[in-house]
C-alpha cells in the first residue's frame, strides 16, 4: 500500500509504504525518490540500528538527494530509543520469557526467535521495493549500520540478486564472541538472561548457530564469563609464563614490535528464501499506509 506524503520538500518525493512481512504482517517503510527522474533508479534498501524506527522522511534525505531511490524499512517492535517506529511485533503464541529488549525474545526456538521475523521482513522489503516503477530491480543495494548492518548481511544472504552491500560495524554476527569481549548493551541482555536461566546456555548457543550464524555446533563450547573475568585469567596466565622454565622468544615485526597473532572469528548465515506476497506496490496507491543515512544516526 502506498500513500504520497505531503511535505515542503521540493526536490524529493516521499511515499509512505506498507508491505507484507513475516507471516503476512504489515511492515512500514519510507520510499524517497528524486522529484525529477526519468529512468528507473539504483536503489538503497536501508535497515536500522538497534532501538530505532523509521522516523520521518526528513531523517532520510541524503541518498535521494544524490539521485538514488531510498527504501527505509521500519524494524518491527523497535523505535523508542532514537527515532520513532510504526511497526508492531506480533509474537507467536508460547514465546519464552525474555529480558527487556529484543535479543532474547523467543530465543529458545528458531521458529519463534525475534530476528527470524526481522530477517524475513528484510527479504520481503527487497521484493516490495523492486515493484515500484522508479526502482531498477537489477540494481538494488542493501545498507545498514550496527543492527542494520547485521540485517543487511542476512538480507543479502537470503536474496542472491542483491547487487552490493554497504555494511558498517555490524552486530548480530557472532553473539558468543561479543559476549567474551564486552559487557555493553545490547549484548548485556543475553548475559543478564543467562544468569537467571543458567541451564539454557547450551540451548541458546545452538539456536545462534541455526538462526543467527553464531557459534557453530562443531566449535568448542566455552562458558560465558564476563570480559573482566577473562582479563583476570589472562593476567594470571602471563604471570605463570614468566616463571616457566620453557620460554619461547616472540617473533618481531620489521618495526621491532612484538608480532601478535589473531584468529579470525567466522560466522555463517543460514541460507533460506522468502518470497514477496501482497507487496505494497502490487496493491496500488490507495489507502493509508528502519543504521541511518550516511554520516548521521549511527546507533547500536
Amino acid at each position: 500500500m502506498l500513500e504520497p506524503v505531503e511535505s515542503d520538500l521540493r526536490t524529493l518525493e516521499a511515499i509512505d509504504v506498507r508491505f507484507s512481512g513475516y507471516g503476512g504482517q504489515p511492515v512500514r517503510a519510507w520510499l524517497l525518490l528524486p522529484a525529477h527522474r526519468s529512468d528507473p533508479l539504483p536503489t538503497i534498501v536501508e535497515f536500522l540500528g538497534y532501538g530505532g524506527g523509521r522516523g520521518s522522511p526528513l531523517d532520510w534525505l541524503v541518498w535521494a538527494s544524490a539521485g538514488y531511490a531510498h527504501f527505509v524499512m521500519d524494524t518491527r517492535g523497535q523505535g523508542s530509543v532514537w527515532l520513532a517506529g510504526d511497526t508492531p511485533d506480533v509474537e507467536p503464541a508460547g514465546s519464552n520469557p525474555q529480558y527487556p529488549g529484543f535479543l532474547t525474545r523467543g530465543i529458545l526456538d528458531p521458529r519463534t526467535y525475534y530476528y527470524r521475523r526481522v530477517f524475513v521482513d528484510a527479504a520481503m522489503a527487497l521484493g516490495a521495493a523492486r515493484e515500484h516503477p522508479s526502482v531498477d530491480p537489477a540494481r538494488v543495494i542493501v545498507a545498514g549500520t550496527s543492527q542494520g548492518g547485521g540485517i543487511a548481511l542476512a538480507a543479502a544472504a537470503l536474496d542472491p540478486t542483491v547487487r552490493a552491500a554497504l555494511i558498517d560495524v555490524p552486530f548480530l554476527t557472532h553473539f558468543r564472541r561479543a559476549l567474551e569481549v564486552t559487557d555493553e548493551a545490547p549484548y548485556s541482555e543475553l548475559r543478564h538472561s543467562l544468569t537467571i536461566h543458567r541451564l539454557q546456555e547450551e540451548q541458546v548457543s545452538q539456536r545462534w548457530a541455526i538462526s543467527m550464524g553464531g557459534t557453530l555446533p562443531h566449535e568448542p563450547q566455552r562458558r560465558l564469563s564476563s570480559p573482566s573475568a577473562s582479563r583476570t585469567k589472562s593476567r594470571h596466565r602471563r604471570r605463570s609464563s614468566r616463571h616457566s622454565t620453557r620460554t619461547r622468544a616472540p617473533s618481531r615485526s620489521r618495526c621491532g614490535h612484538t608480532a601478535a597473532t589473531t584468529r579470525r572469528s567466522t560466522s555463517t548465515w543460514s541460507n533460506g528464501s522468502a518470497s514477496s506476497t501482497g507487496s505494497a506496490f502490487a496493491q496500488g496507491s490507495s489507502g493509508s499506509p528502519c543504521d541511518s543515512p550516511p554520516n548521521s544516526h549511527a546507533r547500536r
